[in-house]
């Protein structure tokens, strides 16, 4: 019986070594990727909030015209929470509602905005002043309220 050396074909798959780096590298891009995507999610949902307190502002000013105040009454002007964000009205700090009057969007508990560090609370005055504050309640307005 004659032996016959073995002739080795070329392989069509990958081998492990290459599916192990293939992985590593996907899960590096991954890594590098994903607080990227978080961050302009969370972005674009503070950004929905601003364009609904600006709108909102709009209709109290609509309302102010008629009344000669402003309201903190939600039903007065259609107040209701957005999807990432719970909106209140509060009258400003330094004066009355009858003067002026704050919007206020705070993230709700069940949002994965909440996880937004940065701005935990955003206010919109209806005397034009923007504030906005981060989770240890440091005033981060020139962060959340970007032009």
């Amino acid at each position: 019986m004659i032996h016959q050396p073995h002739t080795f074909r070329a392989s069509a798959g990958f081998t492990l070594i290459e599916l192990i780096i293939a992985i590593a590298v996907v899960s590096i891009l991954t890594a590098i990727a994903y607080p990227n995507y978080v961050g302009f999610i969370q972005k674009a949902r503070r950004v929905d909030a601003q364009a609904e307190m600006v709108r909102l502002m709009n209709q109290q000013e609509v309302y102010y015209n008629a009344n000669q105040t402003y309201t903190t009454t939600p039903d007065d002007i259609n107040l209701t929470d957005i999807e990432h964000y719970r909106l209140s009205f509060a009258e400003c700090i330094e004066s009355t509602v009858q003067n002026c009057v704050a919007i206020t969007a705070e993230p709700l508990p069940e949002s994965t905005q909440r996880k937004d560090t940065d701005c935990k609370y955003m206010t919109l005055a209806s005397n034009g002043r923007r504030s906005a504050t981060n989770t240890s309640d440091v005033d981060s307005t020139d962060k959340c309220w970007k032009n």
